[in-house]
């Protein structure tokens, strides 16, 4: 009978810190919403996307000069073959009458 007492009690006392636990959670989290950013803060938040971004464009810059380079030498490739298409065509022609 003890135990069954004592794990009752266990429960509730468990139950009511999770609660009190859950509105000091809701709590810190709406006076942090409302409560004015300090100027600082503000500043290195602003700094800190900023840098985000620089990196996200810079990576997309390098990617981008990738494609480039794979793309001039299939550019380079396409124009050495229909030279040579060209070039065997032309002879073609001469020596038939």
């Amino acid at each position: 009978m003890f135990c069954r007492t004592r794990s009752k009690d266990l429960a509730r006392t468990v139950e009511c810190a999770s609660a009190q636990l859950e509105l000091f959670d809701k709590a810190s989290i709406y006076a942090h919403a409302t409560s004015p950013m300090p100027a600082d803060e503000m500043v290195e938040l602003e700094n800190e996307t900023l840098r985000d971004r620089v990196a996200h464009l810079e990576k997309k810059v390098l990617e981008q000069n990738d494609e480039i380079i794979c793309l001039r030498a299939t550019l380079a490739d396409a124009i050495r073959r229909i030279s040579a298409l060209e070039t065997a065509a032309g002879r073609s022609k001469m020596k038939t009458p």
